[in-house]
């Protein structure tokens, strides 16, 4: 199963690696900038679309597993342990950007 997750992401990245190349001006495109806040707005949002759809992935792969356990209870602790770090990495990720949108509005 790891073998086959590692294929898929690979195949994933390096589409998405070259469309980025082509199309330097979208979010998890090539970094692009002339001030320090737009390296950060391209630094945040280029982590924020390749981070996205990996979470997914993982989430709903624990989710699987988290319904197959059945009574083994130390099985259902650890996958609810790695999906709270992955939900709290989540909103440590997306919060960055939001916070760093509010600076930039306050700051002008």
């Amino acid at each position: 199963m790891k073998k086959i997750f590692t294929l898929i992401s690979f195949f994933y990245l390096t589409t998405q690696v070259s469309a980025a190349a082509i199309e330097p001006g979208r979010p998890g495109g090539a970094i692009v900038f002339s001030t320090i806040d737009n390296l950060l707005k391209s630094i945040t949002s280029s982590i924020q679309y390749y981070t996205l759809p990996i979470m997914v992935i993982i989430l709903a792969f624990l989710g699987i597993k988290l319904i197959t356990s059945g009574d083994d209870t130390s099985s259902k602790d650890l996958v609810k342990n790695w999906m709270i770090k992955i939900l709290i990495g989540g909103s440590l990720i997306f919060g960055a950007s939001i916070l760093a949108g509010a600076i930039v509005n306050v700051l002008g």
